[in-house]
Protein backbone atom coordinates (compact mmCIF):
# COMPACT_ATOMS: atom_id res chain seq x y z
CA UNK A 1 0.00 0.00 0.00
CA UNK A 2 0.96 3.53 -0.90
CA UNK A 3 1.78 5.81 2.29
CA UNK A 4 -1.64 7.93 1.54
CA UNK A 5 -3.57 4.65 2.17
CA UNK A 6 -1.61 4.53 5.53
CA UNK A 7 -1.87 8.15 6.66
CA UNK A 8 -5.66 8.93 7.71
CA UNK A 9 -4.63 12.72 8.65
CA UNK A 10 -3.23 13.16 5.08
CA UNK A 11 -6.14 11.35 3.65
CA UNK A 12 -8.76 14.50 6.08
CA UNK A 13 -6.17 17.16 4.76
CA UNK A 14 -6.46 16.20 0.85
CA UNK A 15 -10.23 15.83 1.39
CA UNK A 16 -10.91 18.72 2.96
CA UNK A 17 -9.19 20.40 0.24
CA UNK A 18 -9.58 19.36 -3.08
CA UNK A 19 -12.28 20.83 -5.20
CA UNK A 20 -15.73 18.90 -6.06
CA UNK A 21 -14.52 18.68 -9.57
CA UNK A 22 -11.31 17.31 -8.54
CA UNK A 23 -13.00 14.77 -6.15
CA UNK A 24 -15.05 13.38 -9.45
CA UNK A 25 -11.95 13.13 -11.32
CA UNK A 26 -10.64 10.52 -9.04
CA UNK A 27 -12.80 8.62 -8.55
CA UNK A 28 -13.27 8.66 -12.46
CA UNK A 29 -9.92 6.98 -12.50
CA UNK A 30 -10.16 3.87 -11.92
CA UNK A 31 -6.47 2.57 -12.01
CA UNK A 32 -5.57 5.13 -9.86
CA UNK A 33 -4.65 4.19 -6.05
CA UNK A 34 -4.69 7.58 -4.72
CA UNK A 35 -8.47 8.28 -6.35
CA UNK A 36 -9.34 5.12 -4.35
CA UNK A 37 -8.07 6.49 -1.25
CA UNK A 38 -9.97 9.24 -1.51
CA UNK A 39 -13.11 7.91 -2.08
CA UNK A 40 -13.11 5.77 0.77
CA UNK A 41 -11.71 8.35 3.22
CA UNK A 42 -15.06 10.88 1.87
CA UNK A 43 -17.13 7.18 2.45
CA UNK A 44 -16.05 7.06 6.27
CA UNK A 45 -17.10 11.35 6.40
Amino acid sequence: GSLYAKNPFLQDIIADNLKEADIKTFKADEGSALGAAIAAALAVK
